[in-house]
Formats: structure tokens, C-alpha cells, sequence
């Protein structure tokens, strides 16, 4: 018998909740009103860690056991450096993306239905010229397109175009924002985090597919775009109301987040997900997962616990739960309406545990006898122990370390799902 009986005895009939998603947020809210969301958390933390990886890249950041940090205070003149070394970040994927494109283009023949797509795409692209209503039914008609294959088809016409087209179109791009770049005197993080952000966004889909669009307009019309003026706009509007004052040195020592009380929301959260901020968010995901004790801090104990949990509704609601050690939206849904409440801490220990043996005396007895057929020194556990009894963890921690010592990620003195298959196999 294998993992399949688990989702058999699982005491939950339903697991999902109706609950309002990111679909239905952009739908009804668009992108809100309040300043403050509950993804800033998680995205100021994404920033640091960034920016200590281009300290690092830059030769001003150390890595040891404990800690990767930035070693020197960043001011205006650091910014210039760490701005062009993410930029050479920015580049190296951006090179392996059109690398991909290219290799997809090779590997298959393209679907007629995106050849087709293609063709309106680019008969649309050449057929344009003039202004006002042609040019907003060009405009129209370039993001109506593609919004609408992005999920499906935007790789397929990527891969139909010339590749030297793509190339050159993001290459010129690029040389003319670096060029603007050097030029703009950066010296302030906004600054320097808007520069990568619009470098960044010069090789994502939907703009190589847009500046695409505007030079092969611009050779029909003769209108080709001015990449120097772009770009040097675009650095024009990202300069702060108040010059940065050289002698105001910033961030003293910026270390990467997640080891500091509470801070740990990329370690636990899906990407783009939060569903609250502070330490009470994390404690209360904590106390869901069965966390004997939350902290607020994201430790093996709570990545285990994510980890069993994960395995478990996996195998009750598929669609639902991705195994990849973060909290989605879904999958807290699933939490909020299945998960541990503070009464069964210290009781049960993971998800698994809570949905299979509470209130089951069936399978308490079977994992009971497993124990004692297998942990022979001491005296046997009664039938009645429970899960709560110190005794009782003992002797099951004694039984997973001689069961299961090579599992990756084991929970001392619990029932994961690779014991519970040991027990049920017995």
C-alpha cells in the first residue's frame, strides 16, 4: 500500500473555500486605492535581497554561512555600479531567453493557427499609418492582441518571427538605455530601481512584441523611433523632486531579509502573495500548519510543516496545490478552512496528523502497534496513548529515525507522509 491511502482517510470532505482572487481583485478594484497592499512586505524584501546579490556581483557584498550582505554603506556613488552590474544580471537572462526563443523556433514547426495569428499580427503592423483614429486603432489593436494569446501563444509567434529581428530589436534597445544610462547620473535607489526595472522590461513578451510592431510601422511610415530621446526621458522622469545630498549616506549595512522576526514572507508566501503583513500573518500560517510553536520566524520546523502539507492536499485537490515549499493563495484557502486551530498544538504536529489521526482511533491503533512491533526496548505504548503524551513522541521519534533516516526534510518525532506509508504498507 502507498501514499494513496493517506488521501483515503483523510477526514475532510471539503477543502476549498470561495474566496476572493487576484483575478477577482484586478476585476472589481483594479490596482486599489490604498497605497499601503499586503504584497509590499514581500516585495521590499525581494528588493533587498536583489540588491545584496549586486553588491555581491559588484565586489562589495560578502557571503558567509550565515548571512549574504552588502559590506560598504551605498550612496550616490555606489548607485552608478550596482545600476550597470544589474543591468549585466538583466542582460545574461535576457540573452537565455531569446537563446530559448530561438531554440523553440528550430525544434517544432508552428501551428497554423499561429501562423495565422502571426500574419494578422504583422498585417496589422504594416497596414498602419497616419494618426488619431488610425493610430488608436493600431494601438488598440496591438495590446488587444496581445493580451489576448499572452497565456497561450505569445512563445508560438516569438518563435514565428526572423530571430534576427528580435535581436535587434532588444539589442538596440538596450544600447540605447545603457547609453542614457551613463549619461543620467544616478544616484539615488528610486533611481536606480526604476533604470532596472525599464531595462528589465525591454526583453519581457509583450514588449518585444510591441517595439516589433513600432519598427516595422516605422518602415512603412518612415516614423522610426528615436531610442536615444526614450530613453533619455524615461531617466528625465525618474529623477527625485529633491537632489540625493552626497554627504546623506543611506542603508549602512543592508543585509538579506529572512532571518529577522517576521521578515521571513518570501520564505513562506507564494510570489505576489500576502495575504496580511506582520508577525501575526506568519504566526497564524504557523498555527494552521500545526507549528507547535509559532514564532514568526520561517526555521526547518515551519518548512517541514509546509512541506507535509503540501504533499497532502496535493493528493486531495491537485489543481489546487503546487509542491514547491510556498504558501499560494489557494493553498492558504485550503489552510484557513482545514488547518490546525490553537487548541490542536501541542497535539498534533503537521497537517498530515491533524487530518488523519484526530478523532480516528482506528488509525492511532495502527500506528500504535506499528511503533511497538518496531521500538522494542522500553515498555510497549498502551493503546490509549495519545498524541500529546511526551512518551508517545518519544517512542515515534525513535520509530521514524529507524524507519525513514534518509527521508530529505524529516520532522523529528512526527508522522510524515513517508512514515504513514512504512505504516500503512505494515
Amino acid at each position: 500500500m502507498n501514499l494513496a491511502r493517506l488521501f483515503s482517510v483523510l477526514v475532510f470532505t471539503s477543502i476549498a473555500g470561495c474566496t476572493t482572487t487576484v483575478n477577482d481583485q484586478y476585476q472589481y478594484e483594479g490596482i486599489g486605492v490604498d497605497l499601503y497592499t499586503p504584497e509590499m512586505p514581500q516585495d521590499s524584501n525581494a528588493l533587498a535581497l536583489y540588491l545584496v546579490e549586486l553588491c555581491i556581483q559588484a565586489g562589495m557584498g560578502s557571503v558567509d554561512e550565515e548571512k549574504r550582505a552588502c559590506d560598504r554603506s551605498l550612496g550616490p556613488a555606489e548607485y552608478p555600479l550596482l545600476t550597470f552590474t544589474g543591468f549585466n544580471d538583466i542582460d545574461q537572462r535576457c540573452d537565455r531567453y531569446i537563446a530559448w526563443i530561438d531554440r523553440i523556433r528550430t525544434e517544432r514547426l508552428v501551428s497554423r493557427r499561429g501562423l495565422n495569428a502571426t500574419q494578422v499580427f504583422l498585417g496589422g503592423v504594416l497596414g498602419t499609418s497616419g494618426a488619431s483614429g488610425e493610430t488608436l486603432a493600431y494601438v488598440t489593436q496591438v495590446f488587444g492582441f496581445a493580451n489576448s494569446i499572452y497565456d497561450a501563444q505569445t512563445t508560438t509567434v516569438l518563435s514565428a518571427l526572423e530571430p534576427s529581428t528580435i535581436k535587434t530589436v532588444v539589442f538596440e534597445r538596450r544600447t540605447a538605455f545603457r547609453q542614457a544610462a551613463s549619461n543620467a547620473k544616478i544616484s539615488s535607489r528610486p533611481e536606480m530601481i526604476n533604470a532596472l526595472r525599464n531595462y528589465l522590461r525591454i526583453c519581457t513578451p509583450q514588449t518585444i512584441l510591441l517595439n516589433v510592431n513600432e519598427f516595422s510601422r516605422g518602415a512603412v511610415t518612415g516614423n522610426t523611433p528615436d531610442l536615444a530621446r526614450e530613453a533619455q526621458e524615461q531617466f528625465a522622469a525618474a529623477k527625485p523632486l529633491v537632489a540625493a545630498d552626497p554627504g546623506n549616506r543611506i542603508n549602512p549595512r543592508i543585509e538579506a531579509p529572512g532571518r529577522a522576526e517576521c521578515s521571513d514572507f518570501g520564505l513562506l508566501f507564494a510570489s505576489g502573495f500576502a495575504p496580511g503583513r506582520g508577525c501575526e500573518v506568519i504566526r497564524r500560517a504557523q498555527t494552521l500548519l500545526c507549528v507547535d510553536t509559532p514564532t514568526g520566524t520561517v526555521g526547518p520546523k515551519t518548512r517541514s510543516a509546509v512541506r507535509i502539507f503540501e504533499t497532502v492536499a496535493a493528493g486531495t485537490k491537485p489543481g489546487a496545490v503546487s509542491i514547491d515549499g510556498r504558501i499560494s493563495q489557494s493553498e492558504w484557502d485550503i489552510l484557513g478552512s482545514t488547518g490546525c486551530k490553537a487548541e490542536d498544538l501541542g497535539t498534533f504536529r503537521n497537517y498530515l496528523e491533524l487530518g488523519v489521526y484526530k478523532g480516528n482511533s482506528s488509525e492511532q491503533g495502527l500506528l500504535i502497534q506499528a511503533i511497538n512491533a518496531s521500538v522494542t526496548d522500553g515498555t510497549p505504548l498502551p493503546a490509549d496513548t495519545t498524541f500529546g503524551s511526551t512518551t508517545f513522541r518519544a517512542k515515534l521519534d525513535s520509530y521514524a529515525k529507524k524507519e525513514t533516516p534518509t527521508v530529505e526534510g524529516a520532522a523529528p518525532a512526527q508522522v510524515t507522509p513517508e512514515l504513514f506509508a512504512i505504516v500503512s504498507e505494515g
